[in-house]
């Protein structure tokens, strides 16, 4: 009876591994984790999918990132975009405001369409205000 009971609890934590969800990691605005100062108009984004389980659907299929200024505001939503890219992806919203933070969120699809997200937070720095 106990030698089942152990056996049931092995093929339940290898069941458990192989349903662990992926997750997004590692995110970076122009090279730096949660970077103060940036003077970059057009910041680039980038991050990375972290499956436990490699296999034929542990690859980006789709994103979205969506920036949001201190109030909470809407200043860049992607939509969102098939592609498997998930470095140097520039910030194509409105105008940064400088000595502003901004939050953003992507979002990661892989191929069998499941999705996860997180998020981040970057600052502005004074900003080249001569144009």
């Amino acid at each position: 009876m106990f030698r089942s009971f152990i056996t049931f609890l092995s093929l339940l934590g290898i069941f458990a591994t192989a349903n662990a969800e992926f997750k997004v990691t590692d995110l970076m605005t122009d090279h730096a984790v949660t970077p103060m100062g940036i003077d970059n108009p057009r910041p680039i984004f980038s991050w990375k999918m972290n499956d436990p389980n490699p296999g034929k659907h542990s690859f980006q299929r789709a994103y979205q990132i969506i920036v949001k200024d201190e109030n909470g505001n809407g200043v860049w939503d992607s939509g969102k975009v098939n592609d498997g890219s998930s470095i140097n992806i520039p910030y194509q919203g409105t105008v940064l405001i400088p000595c502003s933070r901004y939050s953003w969120t992507v979002t990661v699809w892989n191929k069998k369409g499941e999705y996860a997200s997180t998020s981040s937070w970057f600052e502005t720095g004074i900003m080249n205000q001569n144009g």
